[in-house]
C-alpha cells in the first residue's frame, strides 16, 4: 500500500526547484521512494521536533512529517545540511 506524498506549501516546492539539476534529482528519487517507505533506511527522526523525520540527499536533507491515520507524508522543508534546521 501507497502513501500519499505533499508539499507543506509553495515554498517547499521552490526550495526543490531551486536546487543544481543533479542534486534536484537525486531529492527527487529520494522523496519518491517516500511513497513506498516513510521510514527508509537512514531516515531519522528530529529530537527538538517531535512529528518530524529527515533523509539525507548528497549534501541536502528532506524534513517530513508523517500523519500514519491518514498515510500522508508531508515535506516541509528541503535544503542544504549547514541551515535548513534553523527556524524549525
Amino acid at each position: 500500500m501507497t502513501w500519499r506524498v505533499s508539499f507543506k506549501d509553495a515554498d517547499v516546492v521552490a526550495e526543490l526547484e531551486d536546487l543544481a539539476e543533479p542534486d534536484r534529482f537525486r531529492a527527487s528519487q529520494k522523496i519518491g521512494r517516500l511513497e513506498e517507505d516513510p521510514f527508509p533506511p537512514g531516515s531519522k527522526k528530529l529530537k527538538a521536533r517531535h512529528p518530524l523525520y529527515r533523509i539525507r540527499s548528497g549534501d541536502y536533507r528532506i524534513i517530513y512529517a508523517v500523519v500514519p491515520e491518514d498515510r500522508l507524508v508531508i515535506i516541509t522543508r528541503i535544503g542544504h545540511r549547514k541551515d535548513v534546521y534553523r527556524g524549525l
